[in-house]
């Protein structure tokens, strides 16, 4: 099966019956206006390579300073991970939770390793660089829901209308953060 990545404008028109070229442009921006909306009640689904900066204390780092927490984010992948006293640290000195992921929401160090998360008195944070989002796929409902929102707003254009409401069991379903 090939990979599901957010709708385009070719489905859209699709689902929402609509054969003129007349309106692509905003039937796009329909598009980014409903994966906006979609990605901030929940999360973001697709993957995106970026470097993120964790602080080197609590809460993110607990007390035996052996477990990162992502608070918020979740992260498919990583590249490269530096201790906050400009360690790299190698894949084989840390364990990504929970191991049913990605996504991940926390790193270990392993006890045999040797390290822990440590800034060594220079208030550096921890750095890493990675593949973050949900998957590498966007969830059918997920997809089905952002084609419903930018239908609604296409209808709805040129009204004063709020953005419409999301199922609620997709929130539920794909609420951020997962701890």
């Amino acid at each position: 099966m090939p990979a599901i990545v957010y709708p385009t404008v070719t489905e859209l028109k699709a689902y929402a019956g609509i054969s003129s070229a007349t309106d692509d442009t905003i039937l796009g921006q329909f598009l980014n206006a409903a994966v906006a909306h979609v990605e901030r009640e929940t999360r973001v689904f697709l993957p995106a390579t970026s470097t993120k900066t964790f602080p080197c204390r609590y809460p993110f780092i607990d007390k035996a300073r052996r477990l990162l927490t992502l608070y918020g984010y979740d992260l498919i992948s990583i590249t490269t991970l530096t201790n906050a006293n400009s360690q790299v640290i190698t894949s084989g000195h840390y364990m990504l939770l929970p191991r049913r992921g990605p996504p991940y929401y926390q790193i270990e160090l392993r006890v045999a390793s040797g390290y822990v998360w440590d800034d060594a008195g220079t208030g550096n944070d921890i750095s890493i660089a990675g593949s973050w989002g949900f998957g590498t796929d966007v969830p059918y409902d997920v997809f089905v829901e952002i084609m419903r929102i930018a239908n609604i707003l296409y209808r709805q254009r040129g009204e004063e209308a709020p953005l419409p409401p999301l199922k609620q069991e997709l929130v539920a379903a794909y609420k951020r953060g997962g701890l």
